[in-house]
């Protein structure tokens, strides 16, 4: 159909469905498929009327679409889009333009409100791949979505099925990721077994506080889980069969009496999320997990003891202990020949910065934020693989010199260092430093407060005026 020929079918679209033909639509779209529709969201497009759609278009197909509001007749605009976006819909009764599509295998309506339920025209978009729906108000799903059997993920984030998941949802037997985080819901159907594909399960924010859903335990393709702030408690159990899970989250539960056990039978795990979970000690049984790279036991209560277990985990690349009520880090950690990050901010090592952090070979990434520490010894000039370093809301008053040995270091924060008054041409030493904040240090004088805060090229322009001025010769 050529150009002209589309223009009056898709004004007479509008004039049907009661439009005007100067109607503007909010769109933003792509003709590339490398292009998603929220890509196309973050760029910036003027309102358009559909001429002024067809005519930008001219020869190329639309592959992505985002409109927000009004909805123009995508099946003369877009007939072939494959990631389509409806965003803050005007009139929901415009869905039924979808029926259209056929070759649409991406649909997000995320934040519309369909009032507890969804227009069946979603369940006859067969060829749909992926399906979001999150903070829709949703409180039931038509039937018609067990069409969409080539459906692999489900976003029903934020929506409210206090009365339980719509049954329609273990129909769905493609899917592989669903993600359920804060539905309201406080159990799960046995008959969500049926998802034996499903390898990522999000279901942060429900409240499972009769029991940990024994469903879970039974989708044993999972690989992902999240189950962080869902009411748990010590005495979970029913997930040990997850032979496959790599990534676990169960962050911001109460596990005060200790840890389950059976998470140290997940001998798959790559990445175990602990953050805020009340934790005092850990139990050895987590010295199973040889595979166990990335491990965050943020907020927990290690003053009486740092738990021991920790040095077994051999493959830890990242380790986060913030606010961990620690004022030592004992010799053995230095095991930890594997380790790359290590958070420790918001400890108190006012009395000394543990030496041990000299003895991780591999360690490139280190924060140091608000750990009441006003200077950094001379053996911290050995630490030469660091590239990312934080100091932010310490009681430094001088920029520590010991840094212009640190030669690979390319990113520092000093952010809040309030005492700050002085930062030496010692930065100049560091070479490859392309990234240095110095927010709120505002009675900084050498330089002033309002040559640092524009970072470090600022800074060395400064320094470089400075010795010009002066006749002499300087690194950097």
């Amino acid at each position: 159909m050529s150009k002209s020929n589309l223009l009056t079918a898709a004004l007479k679209s509008l004039t049907e469905a009661g439009h005007s033909e100067n109607e503007v639509f909010e769109v933003y779209y792509s003709v590339s498929s490398t292009e998603t529709a929220e890509d196309c969201f973050k760029r910036q497009q003027d309102d358009m009327t559909v001429q002024q759609i067809l005519s930008k278009t001219k020869d190329d197909t639309i592959i992505s679409l985002t409109c927000t509001g009004n909805v123009p007749p995508l099946e003369i605009v877009a007939p072939s889009v494959s990631n389509l976006k409806l965003f803050r819909m005007s009139d929901y009764i415009q869905l039924q333009r979808l029926s259209t599509l056929k070759g649409l295998k991406i649909l997000d309506l995320s934040d519309n409100n369909f009032s507890g339920d969804l227009s069946e025209t979603v369940g006859g978009l067969s060829g749909l791949t992926k399906l979001k729906l999150a903070r829709c108000q949703l409180s039931t799903l038509p039937d018609s979505l067990s069409s969409l059997q080539k459906l692999e993920v489900l976003d029903l984030a934020n929506n409210e099925f206090s009365a339980g998941l719509p049954a329609v949802v273990e129909t769905l037997l493609s899917l592989t990721k669903m993600n359920l985080r804060y539905c309201e819901l406080s159990t799960l159907p046995d008959s969500l077994s049926s998802l034996t594909k499903l390898e990522n399960f999000i279901l942060t924010g429900n409240r499972f506080a009769e029991g940990f859903p024994k469903v879970i335990g039974k989708l044993s393709e999972l690989t992902k889980l999240n189950v962080a702030n869902c009411q748990l408690n010590s005495h979970i159990h029913g997930f040990s069969s997850l032979s496959k899970l790599e990534e676990l989250d169960i962050s911001y539960n109460n596990f005060s009496t200790g840890l389950p056990e059976e998470v140290g039978q997940l001998s798959s795990l790559t990445r175990l999320n602990l953050k805020l979970c009340r934790l005092t000690t850990l139990p050895d049984c987590l010295s199973s997990l040889v595979k166990l790279r990335r491990l965050d036991v943020t907020q927990s209560d290690f003053q009486t003891e740092f738990p021991e277990v920790i040095v077994r985990l051999s493959s830890l690349t990242e380790l986060k202990l913030q606010s961990c009520e620690l004022n030592v880090i004992p010799d053995y950690l230095s095991s930890l020949n594997n380790l790359e990050e290590l958070d420790i901010p918001m400890n108190d090592f006012s009395t000394s910065l543990p030496e041990v952090l000299n003895k991780l070979p591999s360690l490139n990434k280190l924060n140091l934020e608000n750990c009441k520490i006003n200077a950094l010894p001379d053996w911290f000039a050995q630490m030469r693989e660091l590239r990312v370093l934080d100091l932010s809301e310490n009681k430094f008053a001088k920029f520590p010199s010991v840094l212009q040995h640190l030669h690979k270091l390319n990113t520092l924060r000093m952010d809040d260092n309030t005492e700050l008054e002085e930062i030496g041409k010692e930065i100049l030493e560091i070479k490859e430093l392309d990234y240095f904040t110095c927010d709120d240090c505002s009675i900084l004088a050498n330089p002033p407060y309002s040559v640092c805060e524009r970072g470090i090229d600022d800074i060395r322009e400064y320094f470089m005026e400075l010795q010009t001025s002066k006749g002499e010769n300087i690194s950097g």
